[in-house]
């Protein structure tokens, strides 16, 4: 095995060097040694090689190290892909449940075709594997994720539809105390201004409800609740007229 170092050191006699160093000539020398020493245990260490056809050799490398990044694109445009998705879906609104699913599926599929065109570009010819690989954790991915959104959707628009109900029904509360002690409307006017209160509340809640279908259980619980609320104050408003039937309907 030959190395060829091509430097001041091994260019010249030691008179030539003496006279160029002067005094620092013994530490550039043992300098260049250790240096020298470095390369020779390195090798010693390392399986022996052919040089003849180096320029093969660097080819090859070129091709490994081509191979190897176009791997890592590949698997960060896969992630990537994923990634984009989870937070397309994280900033969802509530949903109509109806349909949602297919929804999100139309939207992975669309992905997952952007991806496997990329992917094309990048693992011709010699890396189909790595892109059945990508292709493989993407489709697995998918499902799962889509279940977690279908039931994130579920519950965020029960606990809204739910919240808004309560929030309607202390505001309607709150009106029929504040009507009840008005002392300027008559029994009735009061009591027909609950029941216009009702009717503004409930086109509020259809209104602001969240989930299409999702609303109807808030829906059909807030009815019965404010009807009741209209039955006590009736009571309050009417009192002793009870008793003889006349008393004005409450919403059914």
């Amino acid at each position: 095995a030959c190395i060829f170092l091509d430097n001041t050191v091994s260019s010249f006699t030691s008179e030539e060097l003496q006279e160029l160093y002067g005094d620092e000539f013994p530490s550039v020398t043992a300098a260049f040694h250790d240096a020298v020493e470095s390369i020779r245990r390195f090798a010693v260490r390392q399986a022996p090689f052919y040089c003849a056809d180096i320029e093969s050799t660097l080819a090859e490398r070129d091709v490994g190290r081509d191979m190897l990044e176009r791997e890592a694109a590949s698997i960060a445009a896969g992630k990537e892909a994923l990634d984009t998705l989870m937070a397309d879906w994280a900033v969802l609104d509530v949903q109509e449940p109806e349909g949602l699913e297919l929804k999100l599926m139309d939207a992975a599929h669309n992905k997952g075709e952007a991806i496997s065109e990329f992917l094309l570009t990048k693992t011709k010819p010699d890396l189909d594997h790595v892109r059945e690989s990508v292709l493989d954790l993407f489709d697995k991915r998918v499902p799962v994720e889509i279940q977690k959104v279908v039931l994130r959707n579920r519950r965020s628009g029960a606990a809204f539809n739910r919240s808004l109900r309560m929030q309607i029904l202390t505001d309607y509360t709150q009106y029929i105390a504040d009507t009840t002690e008005c002392a300027v409307k008559s029994r009735h006017e009061k009591f027909q201004a609950i029941l216009d209160k009702d009717r503004e509340l409930i086109t509020r809640f259809i209104g602001e409800c969240k989930g299409g279908s999702m609303f109807l259980g808030s829906f059909a619980a807030l009815q019965e609740e404010m009807c009741w609320q209209q039955c006590l104050a009736r009571e309050q408003i009417f009192g002793n007229d009870l008793a003889t039937g006349s008393l004005p309907d409450v919403r059914r």
